[in-house]
């Protein structure tokens, strides 16, 4: 598709505002963005229905991304095929192949937005245990999708539920004339292999089939996938069917893991190779028409693999082997072979099952064999809560927030609930009190103060500044500054822990300091700006270039010294002679960069 090079550099810009106004965290806009320059987002995919991809990860060798659109309401897509066929003009550069303003202005004018002011209306998801609204791999894709809007702008169509097939209009083709339009239409190799198909026996084309599939399981698999597509089995057969289909999709991936786990992994071809077998494999044990015997030998197969944790891609694995079980007996006999494991991630995997079958005794037995984490004891305190016995659940809870290592957050939030049911204002206190002070930051500043009575607050208050210093140094001037204890933000601001050069989260607190001291803010701005006189790539011009936009607004507007913003830019400019792509970010954000 043609498209128009402003028009596709504002959808692009619009896009990412959309994303922008959607986030609730520019650090993960930020290194969404690291993400998508660095060429981690794989196997995009733009239908009209959904969008996925897959973005490299740290904890696992990719993660999943879905991306469900709000498409457009039936009456605006009738609006909008309306102002299509109504407008020669429009009309005419839909048939080019061009989307260009014209249309688009023209639907704004109807309140049609193809990109929608935030993308709150669509649904995400991503396989990455981040629980943040958008985290960096959805942002990552995001940014890939406006990269691919403004190669192909005819793609916000499909996006908006408007596909290529409503935009042609191409008539039905009826029975009498079906025959002319594929001889006018058809490849020339498919009228060649017509003319043979219908010639050849029956037989000549199975001996063909099975020749083909003796080649290769990829062969097979091919054939296979073809013939089921329009070919209508028995139940019977269709079961058969899945089993033959199965042992060659494992017979194909088994020898790619047993690679992976000798070597201790291996490259990107590898994995996708194997994850796109694992797949398919994965529709035929969700079809729950898979007999148990083959189910059973999968198991056995596959868990040494599990076992030795070598492969980089356990927990794809685990997931198959769970969906391997079917019913009790299935769950029974894969939890006896997780017991057997000396690893305790593993053993636990079998308590899991048996809880979940109801097997209290079993669960026990494992159980009580591991306490040493708050997870640990937050597992058994849930569970006899959920058989009823709140005291024995309340006295573990207790227990394990003296006892337990490690996170035990969990356990002091059923405490905290437990007090507060109870109306024990006291202890409901000083356990949130406790819990907001681990490790203090901001937020858990606030929601503490929003608890207190002034009375309380004035009880806690001394205590909880005792601890502001243990939290992140964002944090601490973000509390400072909302107990307007300016000096002891800028003190922190100053003094940084780490390199400031990637710490974003201090261009947040620098935007809050510059009306009060606008000169430490414009120094710290400075140094933020780096070494801007040697060669780098231009993804590091664009953000030198970002944060010179923030020095020239502390100097023009906080400053009010004109002089000194042009004597830097200057500077800048003359260190920067030979780099163009340097001078072409840098003029993108400041007006004044051709003419200073």
């Amino acid at each position: 598709m043609k498209s128009n090079t402003s028009l596709s550099k504002s959808l692009k810009q619009k896009w990412e505002e959309a994303l922008e106004a959607s986030a609730d965290d520019n650090d993960r806009l930020e290194r969404g963005m690291d993400y998508f320059c660095s060429g981690a987002v794989e196997d995009l995919k733009i239908k009209s229905d959904s969008i996925t991809a897959k973005v490299e990860g740290n904890y696992s060798r990719y993660y999943k991304i879905k991306i469900e659109p709000e498409h457009l309401s039936d009456r605006q897509i009738e609006v909008v095929m309306a102002v299509i066929n109504n407008n020669p003009s429009i009309g005419h550069e839909i048939s080019s192949g061009l989307l260009s303003s014209n249309l688009i202005n023209t639907l704004e004018q109807k309140d049609i937005q193809l990109i929608p002011d935030s993308f709150n209306g669509y649904d995400y998801n991503c396989s990455c245990p981040d629980d943040a609204y958008i985290c960096k791999h959805i942002a990552a894709v995001f940014y890939a999708i406006g990269e691919k809007i403004s190669e192909n702008p005819f793609l916000l169509l499909e996006i908006n539920g408007i596909t290529l097939q409503k935009l042609s209009g191409l008539p039905e083709v009826d029975s009498d004339s079906l025959d002319n339009y594929i001889e006018s239409n058809i490849d020339p190799k498919e009228k060649l292999l017509n003319t043979l198909i219908e010639k050849a026996d029956k037989s000549v084309l199975k001996s063909i089939l099975f020749e083909l599939t003796n080649e290769s399981s990829k062969n097979f698999l091919n054939i296979l996938y073809c013939l089921e597509k329009n070919v209508e089995l028995e139940p019977s057969e269709d079961s058969q069917n899945n089993k033959e289909k199965f042992l060659v999709l494992w017979r194909e991936v088994k020898p790619l893991i047993e690679e992976l786990d000798e070597y201790g992994g291996g490259d990107d071809e590898q994995y996708e190779e194997v994850y796109d077998i694992l797949e398919d494999i994965d529709s035929i044990l969700d079809s729950n028409n898979l007999d148990k015997m083959t189910r059973m030998h999968f198991i056995d197969e596959l868990f040494p693999f599990i076992k030795s944790g070598n492969s980089g891609m356990v927990d794809e694995l685990d997931d198959r082997i769970h969906s391997a079980c079917y019913d009790e007996e299935d769950w029974r006999y894969l939890a006896s072979k997780f017991e057997l494991l000396s690893d305790k991630y593993e053993v636990q995997k079998a308590m899991k099952i048996y809880r979940k079958l109801g097997d209290k005794q079993k669960y026990l037995e494992l159980r009580l064999k591991f306490m040493e984490y708050g997870f640990d004891y937050y597992d058994l305190v849930t569970f006899y809560d959920e058989q009823g016995d709140h005291e024995k659940a309340v006295a573990l809870a207790i227990e394990g927030k003296e006892k337990g290592t490690g996170n035990i957050d969990p356990l002091v939030d059923f405490l905290i609930n437990e007090a507060k049911n109870n109306n024990n204002r006291k202890l409901y206190l000083k356990l949130e009190f406790d819990k907001a002070t681990k490790r203090l930051d901001y937020k858990g500043y606030k929601y503490f103060k929003s608890l207190c009575s002034k009375e309380e607050w004035k009880y806690y208050e001394p205590e909880i500044i005792k601890t502001i210093t243990k939290g992140r140094e964002k944090d601490q001037m973000l509390i400072f500054i909302e107990r307007e204890e300016y000096p002891k933000a800028l003190e922190v601001f100053n003094n940084p822990t780490y390199s400031i050069l990637f710490d974003y989260d201090r261009d947040e607190i620098a935007e809050k300091l510059k009306s009060r001291y606008p000169k430490e803010v414009v120094n710290y701005y400075i140094k933020r700006l780096g070494n801007y006189t040697t060669t780098k790539d231009r993804k590091t011009y664009a953000s030198q270039a970002k944060v010179a936009l923030k020095i020239k607004d502390v100097y023009l507007n906080n400053l009010k010294d004109h002089n000194s913003w042009r004597e830097l830019l200057i500077k800048i400019k003359n260190s920067n002679k030979g780099r163009s792509a340097f001078w072409e970010e840098f003029s993108n954000v400041l007006p004044e960069w051709e003419n200073i």
